[in-house]
């Protein structure tokens, strides 16, 4: 409890909060992707899939850190620390997860943007979003993890963007080449 969240202030790589980030991005697959559809061509199917399993992936290998990382480090500090036996050589599901979500998000944001189904600029801040997340920070890369954290907000406000609207056109009944999409959402249906 309070001796891991101690301790893992400590630890070289502090671990991110990907519950909180994967989990409601795992749950708006259908109002993200559905109304799009139509539009999306051959890029967004693709940029799905590759955002929907990276999520899945980051959100899984995420729980390890957040959850079990910290009080290994109780007990051995040096496992976790950067140059560590669990990042050096680094743990091939990390970049692959990291990969996979930062190029899926980055593809769907851009789909997104060009759609013209939400708002064109909800779709590029996704984009820059998790291109300014995917940022290895210090100690694996060159920059502070406040990097990292401005990109997750800019993500942040891309998807609320979406989402927003999203709401409001399904309380008037949105329509994609005539046909209706997200209708009665609002009102519980």
């Amino acid at each position: 409890g309070g001796a891991c969240r101690r301790l893992a202030r400590r630890s070289a790589a502090p671990p991110p909060p990907p519950l909180a980030q994967g989990a409601p991005r795992l749950c708006g697959w259908g109002g993200l992707y559905a109304p799009q559809l139509p539009r999306l061509g051959v890029v967004g199917p693709v940029a799905v899939v590759f955002a929907l399993l990276g999520t899945g992936l980051y959100l899984a290998s995420g729980v390890i850190p957040a959850a079990l990382l910290p009080c290994i480090a109780a007990v051995a500090p040096t496992v976790v620390s950067a140059k560590g036996p669990l990042f050096n050589p680094l743990l091939p599901v990390l970049p692959v997860s990291l990969g996979l979500f930062s190029l899926g998000w980055f593809m769907l944001g851009m789909v997104t943007a060009r759609a013209n189904v939400f708002p064109a600029w909800s779709g590029w801040m996704v984009a820059l979003g998790v291109a300014i997340q995917a940022i290895p920070p210090r100690p694996f890369g060159p920059v502070p993890w406040i990097v990292a954290d401005i990109g997750w907000v800019i993500f942040a406000i891309g998807l609320s963007g979406i989402a927003i609207h999203g709401w409001q056109a399904a309380s008037v009944g949105l329509t994609v080449q005539g046909e209706p999409v997200l209708t009665g959402l609002a009102s519980g249906d």
